[in-house]
């Protein structure tokens, strides 16, 4: 990324001799510019995964995600939901450390496969903590429904998809300002917070705001409002819309 070195070079080749350059933020804009973009060319397009038929029409209360827990044998009455690999750039050590500074009757639930040693140490037998191996997309969706608020405490996300899918089921989102998706889609005290990384402590303080009575139904919904807007209908109706322009950029 430095935009030197032999390989660079070849990339800068190809890179800077594009008519339109599609880009989800402005971490992107700067990735092309550095590779000989010229500003001008660069255009935005929503990236997701989600299908407007995916998203919920409204937020679901604690009442009605209560009974999805039941059906997940999850009796604590709120639970914080990660989704993601058990690696280090993904920060679920500080989830982990953060979930121990959580009220008593928040669970946590980590869906991504098997936890390495590393993390059942930081879980440390917690019987609030749980490890949920890789799951069919129909059961993971039971997950974010049943689930109180999303956390993605990533080092380091070019998007962070899983955040997409969160927001599309009304989840309030807390993560760190190295998650693209993170600084695209959640809007700090609206429908979420974005926080700095390797802070445990920050992260269980906006977790714990999230769960609020005042916040959690507003957050939820804004989530639903913004990802409206980044459905695939919207992200293919945008690249038609650029393709389909006559003249020069």
């Amino acid at each position: 990324k430095s935009g030197k070195g032999f390989k660079e070079s070849i990339k800068k080749h190809f890179i800077s001799g594009a008519d339109r350059y599609l880009s989800t933020s402005s971490q992107h804009d700067d990735y092309y510019l550095t590779y000989g973009a010229e500003k001008d060319r660069i255009v935005r397009y929503p990236f997701t995964s989600v299908l407007e038929k995916d998203v919920q029409k409204t937020a679901l209360t604690h009442d009605q995600k209560r009974e999805i827990k039941k059906e997940l044998g999850i009796d604590h009455e709120y639970m914080i939901l990660g989704v993601g690999q058990f690696i280090e750039r993904k920060g679920f050590d500080v989830l982990l450390n953060a979930a121990k500074l959580l009220p008593e009757n928040a669970a946590l639930r980590i869906v991504g496969g098997k936890p390495t040693e590393k993390y059942l140490c930081l879980a440390g037998g917690d019987k609030r903590i749980g490890f949920i191996d890789h799951i069919a997309k129909d059961e993971l969706k039971k997950y974010y429904m049943a689930a109180d608020v999303f956390v993605l405490p990533t080092r380091e996300d070019i998007w962070g998809l899983v955040i997409n899918e969160a927001m599309a089921c009304g989840l309030p989102v807390v993560t760190t300002d190295r998650c693209i998706a993170g600084t695209q889609l959640v809007k700090d005290g609206i429908n979420g917070h974005i926080g700095p990384v390797d802070s445990p402590k920050e992260t269980a303080e906006m977790i714990t705001d999230c769960l609020k009575d005042e916040n959690y139904l507003v957050f939820s919904q804004n989530s639903l409002e913004i990802i409206k807007g980044y459905t695939i209908e919207k992200m293919a109706a945008r690249h038609i819309e650029l393709i389909a322009e006559k003249g020069e950029v």
